[in-house]
């Protein structure tokens, strides 16, 4: 491109963010910004793009914030509050479409606050109050030093195998899947939120298996709440230089959690495979969202199996043969495991970390 021709695509860009789109109003300026938008983002959305309707597009949910702002009620807007949530439901928080924002608009945080709002009015936010919740926060109060935090699902696989990670230096690990996926709608207990930060806060590292677990802790107790005090790192930043050492053929793709691709770095926090200088030259990788890593798959399964769908589909578009993915979050194996389509393939659909045990290290 020539020096004239840089000039003045530089000078385009700046009259079309500046001057164009450049909103002023007594109205948050988030909501506003989308509702005028020439939606540069729609493509980025995999539940507008399964359902195939305007309504669910990142701008079309956005609006309904848009004109809460104005004065609208969900009412007279959608019929009922009720009608208005199923709306602001659909949106897996995968965070594509800040990517492709010309104001890198976080509609996935704007979303989940408005859904706690309509829920609150519908008196459904307090009901996640659990015995086991309140026993392992005792356990948890006692702890010091390095904590690793897990699935509660692997629990006996961790018993079996935890001292295999002696190199990472945790004293203890602690089972914990409480409260995500209803912090992420919006319905989860704002006192039970904040014991959870003050338990964990006796510890000085948090070691995460679960990067959706570690997005709930980092972005919720530790940015917005501000209670949570230790450093959150990921198991993943740790064990990636073993991960790829793996000798994975071509038919092997890694499907990534978006949590690490998209949604921990805009917090700071570094991951390794996407550090320069450590490119998976050896096989692929495909980041998109299956919908089965937060609160949409148990509200919406027909749906989110048509993106877990979806997903396989794009990966066979160049006609590779593929006989096996490895999965970044178990969540998103549990989920592939259920479609039909990959079964029919006999594909193995395999945990990343049960790869990196079958490894010397």
């Amino acid at each position: 491109m020539k020096w004239t021709q840089k000039i003045s695509s530089i000078l385009k860009t700046w009259v079309f963010k500046n001057k164009i789109l450049k909103f002023s109003s007594k109205f948050a300026r988030d909501p506003q910004a989308c509702f005028y938008c020439p939606e540069l983002c729609r493509f980025s959305c995999p539940v507008a793009e399964t359902l195939k309707t305007n309504a669910v597009t990142p701008r079309g949910k956005m609006s309904l914030l848009h004109y809460r702002e104005k004065g609208v009620s969900g009412e007279q807007l959608c019929g009922s509050e009720e009608e208005k949530l199923w709306y602001l439901d659909q949106c897996t928080g995968c965070g594509r479409c800040t990517e492709f924002c010309l104001y890198e608009v976080d509609v996935a945080s704007n979303l989940q606050r408005e859904r706690a709002l309509v829920l609150s009015s519908l008196g459904r936010v307090g009901i996640s109050g659990k015995t086991s919740l309140t026993e392992t926060l005792e356990r948890v109060k006692n702890f010091t030093g390095k904590v690793l935090v897990v699935e509660q699902s692997r629990q006996s696989w961790w018993k079996e195998n935890f001292k295999r990670f002696h190199k990472i230096d945790c004293m203890d690990f602690v089972c914990f899947s409480f409260l995500c996926e209803e912090w992420q709608r919006g319905s989860a207990d704002p006192e039970l939120l904040k014991k959870v930060g003050l338990a964990f806060s006796g510890c000085s590292e948090l070691v995460f298996e679960s990067p959706e677990m570690a997005w709930f802790f980092a972005k919720a107790l530790k940015e917005d709440l501000k209670i949570l005090k230790p450093e959150i790192r990921l198991l993943w930043q740790y064990l990636f230089p073993v991960f790829i050492s793996n000798p994975y053929e071509p038919d092997t793709i890694v499907h990534e959690s978006f949590h690490l691709s998209r949604l921990l770095p805009r917090l700071g926090y570094s991951i390794p495979m996407y550090e320069k200088g450590f490119p998976p030259f050896h096989f692929g990788w495909n980041s998109f969202d299956c919908g089965g890593e937060g609160f949409y798959k148990s509200l919406y399964p027909e749906v989110a199996n048509e993106m877990g769908e979806r997903f396989f589909k794009d990966l066979i578009t160049d006609g590779r043969e593929l006989k096996k993915i490895v999965v970044q979050n178990l969540k998103c194996k549990n989920h592939l495991h259920e479609l039909p389509l990959l079964n029919s393939k006999n594909l193995e659909i395999s945990y990343w970390l049960d790869e990196v045990v079958l490894s010397d290290f």
